[in-house]
C-alpha cells in the first residue's frame, strides 16, 4: 500500500496559556502551544500535538517550510 501524504498550513502561536489545535479549514490548522520557539521546542510539541491529532507516529509528521516562523506548512504520511 502506497503512503499517502497530505499537505497542511499551519499557523503556530508559541507561548500560549494553553496546548490547542483548531481546524480553520479543510487544510489548514491553528495550534496554540506552551512551549517557547527558542530552540525548536515549539516546533517539537507541535509535531507531538499533531501526531495525537491525526492518530499517527510523530515520525508521520514533518515540518516542509516555515521552521522559524509562524506560517508553516506540514505533511502528514499515513
Amino acid at each position: 500500500m502506497p503512503n499517502k501524504d497530505s499537505l497542511y498550513a499551519i499557523l503556530a502561536k508559541p507561548n500560549a496559556k494553553k496546548n490547542k489545535i483548531e481546524s480553520t479549514g479543510e487544510k489548514a490548522l491553528k495550534i496554540w502551544v506552551t512551549a517557547s520557539p527558542h530552540e525548536n521546542a515549539a516546533n517539537e510539541k507541535i509535531i507531538k500535538m499533531l501526531a495525537q491529532y491525526f492518530h499517527t507516529a510523530p515520525s508521520n509528521i514533518e515540518i516542509v517550510r516555515g521552521h522559524n516562523g509562524k506560517n508553516k506548512i506540514i505533511t502528514v504520511t499515513r
